[in-house]
């Protein structure tokens, strides 16, 4: 097995730090859905915010954070930074 370092990130994130708390917040609860751990994650976001970014992510409200790709990670950082 042999691992590349690469230049940049493949993904770009708009705010690195809020990538973080996002990631943190999505595993912190165990058997949750993405939508229910979002929601008491102490990111500023109300039911119906978290639901319209899903959405706008094209992320079923159903979906657990161990199914998400790294790269809707980043989309989702990025619809909550703007």
């Amino acid at each position: 097995v042999q691992f590349k370092i690469l230049d940049s990130f493949r993904y770009p994130v708009k705010d690195y730090l809020l990538f973080k708390k996002l990631i943190k917040a999505g595993f912190s609860k165990r058997r949750k859905t993405i939508k229910n751990a979002l929601l008491g994650s102490g990111l500023g976001l109300d039911a119906k915010q978290i639901e319209e970014i899903l959405n706008q992510a094209e992320i079923p409200l159903t979906t657990r954070a161990e199914e998400l790709e790294l790269e809707k990670w980043v989309k989702l950082a990025d619809l909550i930074k703007d």
